[in-house]
């Protein structure tokens, strides 16, 4: 996935930093989505910058996954922080100039009900200059919620 990324080929070093860790039960398709958006801004981060790698994490502790993904990108202000997961929120433009990324603001909307749907919950540490690391963790073996049920 992640050398079909456009913006891969900016030549992001990758690091993976995987675990033995236990299953999740729940939609493939959610955490393919789900962390797909989240890599997706994280090397969309790094395009301009000089310094451009990406760490992936997995451990398990105490029934829980948690999986880090770091990256090196321009960070996120304490402003923006405070709005990151509202729909339609994006420091990103709607089209580019150039090169530069662009985006619409539901991707981080996405991954977090999509995560919290399983259980789960993402939290983001930020600044601006050093980078970002997302934290993603998920029980182990605990079933999707419905949806539609009441």
């Amino acid at each position: 996935m992640l050398r079909a990324d456009r913006f891969f080929r900016y030549n992001v070093s990758l690091i993976l930093e995987l675990g033995s860790i236990s299953k999740v039960q729940g939609r493939p398709s959610h955490f393919c989505q789900s962390f797909g958006n989240l890599i997706k801004n994280a090397v969309e981060a790094m395009y301009d910058r000089e310094k451009r790698s990406l760490r992936v994490v997995s451990s398990e502790k105490d029934g829980w996954i948690t999986i880090l993904i770091v990256d090196t990108g321009c960070g996120i202000s304490g402003a923006d922080m405070a709005r990151i997961f509202a729909p339609y929120f994006s420091t990103k433009p709607l089209v580019a100039k150039g090169d530069e990324p662009v985006g619409i603001g539901l991707g981080l909307t996405s991954a977090q009900k999509m995560i919290e749907a399983h259980g789960g919950a993402i939290e983001i540490e930020s600044a601006p200059g050093p980078g970002t690391t997302v934290a993603v963790r998920l029980p182990v073996r605990r079933a999707v919620r419905n949806e539609n049920s009441t």
